[in-house]
């Protein structure tokens, strides 16, 4: 591996907006994969600038897979996923 970042996991109940404001020039640079539990509108709002500052595209877990979404509401598990890399569903 070159040192970059692959998968980020982030599952801090309630915390994960702070920890990947913390980790945003990591995140800039590696342009991981993030899978994280986001709940409450602060957190939805939170990771969907994130996805629209920083053209990541969320998906979210349904039917035990990963399904595109234009943004995340509602809350649950999502898989957010740089535009550039190809993410094959299913």
């Amino acid at each position: 591996m070159n040192g970059r970042i692959g998968l980020i996991k982030i599952d801090v109940e309630g915390s994960e907006c702070n920890v990947l404001t913390g980790m945003l020039a990591s995140v800039r640079e590696s342009r991981p994969l993030i899978h994280a539990e986001i709940c409450g509108l602060e957190a939805i709002q939170a990771f969907n600038s994130f996805c629209s500052a920083n053209s990541y595209a969320p998906y979210k877990w349904r039917s035990m897979r990963f399904e595109p979404v234009k943004e995340i509401a509602g809350g649950g598990n999502f898989l957010l996923a740089p535009g550039e890399k190809r993410v094959q569903i299913g």
